[in-house]
């Protein structure tokens, strides 16, 4: 903790971070603010009390302690310590996202010269600033002047980098509800629209939206969306109390399903939206990297914070498409059925879908999903989407494995992308009458009954160790020796030798990965060694390169 001079203070560059409630001090604190300067003798120090403050970069962001600075910089305004603009270094963070010209505090500044700029106050500082007015006299001004710049100072408290501080700051602060990213970009959003009956509409779709588990088949276009609940415009408190008390008469009736939860949740759908929105007129379907949720208010400030009115709803209406087509046309996992649901009659699509689900588990890495919105609002033909989607896999994981283990006669151990296991299930399970040819311990299996689960823990069929814990030989790690489980069955069966394993999986043999069943068969009928594992090594490194090699 260090003592600071309020003069040194107010050179320093605080942020108030997003997720601190507006200014809201009113009569009583700001009179007593006042007249505790005042009433402070010249040959004494007042402390203004304990601010405190996070590091980042080049800046301080102010956790604790806004009202009391926004207030004294209000007042060193007013007093005219502050002589120029540039001499205002406390800013919102929430203001940087909605218009880099928009502090209130530079305006507060300006109305000194410009009484036109005070309608441009949000009520709340407007007030303060009255009764700031009203409390302090022109005798007083330089009075107060000198108290800033000899006698005033406060003490800031500089947080580590291990405290998180958006649960500090609910510590601190009863008031404080943490304002999400989505919430920001709805206000940036609505603050761009022009006529108050459109902000109304984003309120209620917004709403709408952020329950991704549900549908929007109601809402057709934006401006078809329900216009009842009024909003001229979308404050920080306006946001905190609609989430906390929408009005649910206005509630558009949904279709709701028991999914367990929708893959991607409305930020990251939010994310994904707005990539496709970038390059939806380009023919590569390239996403861009990763889907880091910390780019997203970035993404949505460089996109739209010159965009007019009708470029925000242009906008707004694709928004509403994406959605549509991520209700209809991307697979969802019904976990008290356990089972994969699509809403179109369509299996094909519902098994590739579900074999990149289980796939990709990090929502930062769900290209697949992407690829599938932009297709579907770029094409009519949704008939083409499956040999789309086995073309993009091939080209993008397949090719790569099968070039660049080729030297080491594919003995991929843990470095095998989980794709290519559950891809290579997929082609025994399109193709499984070529499966049986190759392998005759696959006859008995039931492919149709194959379903794509969460099983992303590469099990070693002859394991890595022995019984006393030495290594085995290094073929265990062919290709042929790997399959795909849940990591709880792993862990549990992760030292039994291959024939445990076998008479173990073989009770409930449907439930597991095709090439793990076809494992087991192979192991009961003969046992299990490193010539059977190379010998199905084989075999499917050729189901991989066949399909590689069709167009």
């Amino acid at each position: 903790m260090g003592k600071v001079k309020l003069c040194e203070g107010l050179k320093n560059k605080y942020i108030i971070p997003c997720f601190q409630r507006e200014y809201s001090w009113g009569e009583e604190e700001i009179e007593e603010l006042i007249k505790n300067i005042l009433n402070t003798k010249n040959d004494e120090n007042y402390c203004l009390g304990i601010i405190t403050v996070k590091v980042n970069k080049n800046n301080k962001m102010l956790i604790d302690g806004q009202q009391r600075l926004t207030t004294l910089y209000m007042i060193a305004i007013y007093c005219g310590y502050i002589e120029k603009v540039e001499e205002i270094n406390l800013e919102s963070e929430y203001d940087l996202i909605l218009n880099e010209q928009s502090n209130n505090l530079k305006k507060i500044f300006s109305m000194t010269s410009n009484d036109n700029e005070f309608d441009k106050l949000p009520p709340n500082l407007k007030i303060a600033w009255k009764i700031i007015k009203n409390k302090i006299s022109d005798a007083d001004k330089e009075k107060i002047k000198e108290k800033i710049k000899n006698n005033l100072y406060y003490y800031e408290i500089n947080l580590d980098d291990k405290v998180n501080i958006n649960h500090y700051f609910e510590v601190m602060n009863s008031r404080g509800i943490q304002l999400s990213r989505s919430d920001i970009i709805k206000s940036f959003l609505m603050n761009r629209l022009d006529d108050d009956i459109d902000k109304s509409r984003l309120n209620y779709l917004w709403y709408n939206l952020e329950k991704m588990n549900n549908t929007l088949d109601d809402i057709k276009s934006f401006k078809e969306v329900n216009k009842k609940n009024n909003v001229k415009y979308l404050t920080i408190n306006n946001i905190i109390s609609q989430k906390n008390n929408f009005n649910t008469s206005y509630q558009i009736e949904q279709n709701n399903k028991d999914y367990d939860n929708s893959i991607l949740n409305f930020e990251y759908f939010l994310l994904y939206s707005i990539r496709i929105y970038k390059n939806k007129d380009k023919k590569n379907y390239d996403s861009s990297g990763e889907f880091n949720l910390e780019d997203l208010i970035k993404e949505y400030k460089d996109e739209f914070i010159h965009k007019n009115s009708e470029e925000i709803i242009e906008y707004l209406n694709f928004l509403i498409s994406i959605k549509k087509i991520y209700d209809k046309y991307i697979v969802k996992y019904d976990k008290i059925k356990d089972t994969w649901q699509l809403d179109i009659n369509n299996e094909k699509i519902k098994l590739i879908q579900s074999c990149l689900r289980v796939s990709f588990i990090n929502r930062r890495l769900m290209h697949w999903i992407y690829i599938t919105l932009k297709y579907v609002y770029n094409n009519k033909d949704i008939n083409e989407y499956v040999n789309f989607m086995e073309k993009y896999i091939k080209e993008k994981y397949i090719k790569n494995f099968i070039n660049d283990n080729k030297d080491n006669n594919y003995r991929t151990g843990f470095d095998t992308p989980v794709i290519v296991l559950n891809y290579l299930d997929y082609l025994m399970k399109i193709n499984y009458k070529k499966v049986i040819e190759s392998i005759p311990e696959s006859k008995d299996i039931e492919f149709e009954k194959f379903t794509f689960k969460f099983r992303n823990s590469i099990e070693h069929f002859m394991p890595r160790t022995d019984e006393n814990g030495e290594p085995n030989e290094d073929w265990v790690d062919n290709f042929g020796n790997l399959a795909l489980l849940a990591y709880g069955t792993n862990t549990k069966m992760q030292n039994a030798n291959p024939l445990e394993k076998a008479t173990h999986f073989k009770y409930n043999l449907s439930g597991y990965s095709i090439k793990l069943q076809i494992m087991t068969k192979i192991a009961l009928d003969g046992g299990w060694n490193k010539d059977k594992s190379t010998k199905l090594t084989r075999k499917c490194i050729n189901l991989l390169d066949e399909d590689l090699k069709l167009k």
